[in-house]
């Protein structure tokens, strides 16, 4: 008599077979159908109800890919594409210095809405949080990826009265799924081409189809015009909850913290002792320096307060010099102090090594000095107590934190200067056709869709000299070159009925400079950016500082011998003292 599983397995492929014929858009229920049913479609709020009647909607777990470590898997089907795998989550801005880090591994270029906010000089990029962090790339099957809004602003707070503007990154990405998903199926994002060439050789992906087979000898191989045929194994939700971690426990929305923007929100009840999240953090090499935000100046020209954005997102401890970045939503988790709200309305969870993660466990009893290039180690958020359905999730970033944040708020004041702030700039793309904000100011500016197609204008031109006042010296031609999807242009004329307007845009050629017209431009293919160094994360005023989170057992090796004169450094470490 045949196992049970074993007659389920025979009928699955049964029906996969047959239902082979139904087109991706459709289904078919059982062998006896001849006609396909089209697939009901599904709303992010229904969608959003089937992941909280679910243990788990996503699991971090070995990746079916060898040698990769772990992958990220849904746990629900995905009978469309476009579903949301995770919350909209914030793009972080990184400005890297000459010593490599391991968020370089997971650091994507700068072409989703980010590429103005440095310098040409400056090495810019971007990193996401979740998925798009940490999930694989296996070339041929890609199953996922970013999806960046035209304007991917988040309604930030507004500089000219909001303490806190500037603390959080004002951008934003969707993560969605580009082919239609089964439970237990890992999710594959595209690092690019320029990825693989950059792992070794330097070569082509196409070059290299050899090495990309080895992935997996017993699954991986390459038809005959080199299209990569990969089936990665589909693992079941029981093997998913006995060797992964929950990762959409939480999700992303408006905080109920005064001036902390984003936070992160319960999606099912979490019991108290439970884990809500198991977070891989990234050792940042280098201290405090390497989170200077002016990468392309000397440090003999930088200010104290010259951070990155980045500091905001890192964990310390008040007695190491040692700093991890989150790759998590546990990025977003905002504070509440344990001191000063007492324990029964303080914060609602607390950071714990993982007992499970060998390396971690590894790494805790190894000297600082001793590390490897790269170090991960696993911390977990483990409730302090019950949490209830859609309860914002808290966490104590310490005293030390508590301290200058009420310093920053204090003695901040309103800046005197009329900048369009972040909040600004984000508003002028909901009101295009106000003829206010269609002069460039000193820190925003007009881009258009690149691949336009003109009509070539010669900066001789009286309308361009006498009413734009445009030369071979405009800003605007500076700026050619920073975004592959945009190029600087100047509003002329709109027609708000029909939603068009008439621009110049900025064009190089040879060593040419002119400017291209377009007339009745769709109003949709125009945005209003901030100037490079201009945005709130720029700002002088801005609040930086170090989660220096007080994280139970940590380890005596880790911890600083002393603090004299702004510098640490660690027991027994004779390299140079690291600045604070």
């Amino acid at each position: 008599m045949m196992a049970p599983s074993t007659a389920i397995l025979l009928l699955a492929s049964f029906l996969a077979t047959i239902c082979g014929r139904c087109c991706a858009e459709e289904i078919c229920s059982a062998p006896s159908d001849t006609t396909c049913t089209t697939r009901p479609e599904m709303t992010e709020n229904e969608f959003e109800a089937k992941l909280r009647a679910v243990k788990c909607g996503l699991y971090v777990a070995p990746s079916t890919i060898k040698d990769a470590g772990n992958g990220v898997y849904t746990a629900v089907d995905m009978p469309q594409v476009g579903m949301s795998l995770g919350s909209d989550a914030p793009i972080r801005v990184v400005f890297n210095t000459d010593i490599s880090q391991l968020w370089n591994n997971y650091e994507f270029s700068p072409h989703h809405g980010v590429e103005y906010e440095g310098t040409e000089e400056m090495d810019t990029g971007i990193l996401g949080i979740g998925v798009v962090m940490i999930s694989n790339f296996l070339p041929g099957s890609v199953n996922a990826n970013f999806l960046v809004p035209e304007h991917n602003f988040y309604k930030s707070l507004d500089g000219q009265k909001d303490p806190g503007a500037g603390a959080f990154s004002d951008y934003y990405a969707k993560f969605q799924n580009t082919k239609l998903l089964s439970a237990g199926d890992e999710i594959f994002n595209s690092y690019g081409e320029g990825w693989f060439e950059s792992r070794d050789s330097g070569e082509s992906l196409s070059s290299r189809y050899h090495e990309v087979d080895a992935l997996d000898d017993d699954n991986t191989g390459a038809n005959d015009d080199r299209t990569l045929t990969f089936t990665p194994q589909r693992r079941s939700v029981k093997w998913l909850e006995d060797n992964g971690s929950c990762m959409d426990h939480m999700y992303i929305k408006e905080s109920r913290v005064p001036q902390a923007g984003r936070g992160a929100f319960t999606r099912r009840f979490i019991q108290g002792g439970d884990v809500l999240i198991s977070d891989q953090m990234l050792l940042i090499k280098g201290g405090r320096e390497v989170l200077r935000r002016r990468t392309d100046k000397g440090a003999d020209v930088l200010s104290p307060g010259d951070q990155q954005q980045l500091t905001n997102y890192v964990y310390s401890h008040s007695d190491s010099s040692l700093f991890f970045l989150p790759t998590s939503v546990a990025a977003v988790i905002n504070h509440h102090s344990s001191s000063r709200m007492g324990k029964e309305k303080g914060p609602n969870v607390e950071m714990r090594w993982s007992q499970t993660d060998k390396k971690t466990q590894h790494f805790l009893n190894m000297p600082p000095e001793k590390f490897p290039k790269d170090v991960m180690v696993v911390l977990d958020f483990v409730a302090t107590r019950d949490i209830a359905v859609d309860e914002e999730v808290l966490v104590d970033y310490g005293e030390s934190w508590q301290e200058a944040w009420d310093q920053h708020v204090a003695h901040w004041v309103p800046p005197k200067d009329t900048t369009a702030t972040s909040a600004k700039v984000s508003a002028m793309n909901s009101n295009k056709f106000d003829t206010d904000n269609w002069t460039w100011s000193n820190s925003h500016f007009t881009t258009c869709r690149d691949g336009i197609d003109g009509e070539a204008v010669s900066l001789e031109d009286g309308f361009v000299k006498e009413h734009l006042g445009i030369d071979s010296h405009h800003l605007g031609f500076e700026l050619l070159g920073f975004d592959s999807r945009r190029v600087p242009c100047i509003v002329g004329q709109a027609n708000k009925e029909a939603g068009t307007m008439s621009v110049f845009y900025f064009v190089e050629d040879d060593g040419t400079r002119f400017l291209g017209f377009v007339k009745d431009l769709p109003a949709t293919y125009l945005s209003f950016l901030s100037l490079p160094l201009s945005s709130d994360q720029h700002r002088n005023d801005g609040h930086r500082f170090v989660h220096e989170v007080e994280i139970q057992n940590f380890p005596e090796i880790w911890k600083v011998e002393g603090i004299e004169h702004g510098t640490i450094h660690l027991r027994g470490f004779e390299g140079p003292l690291i600045n604070i």
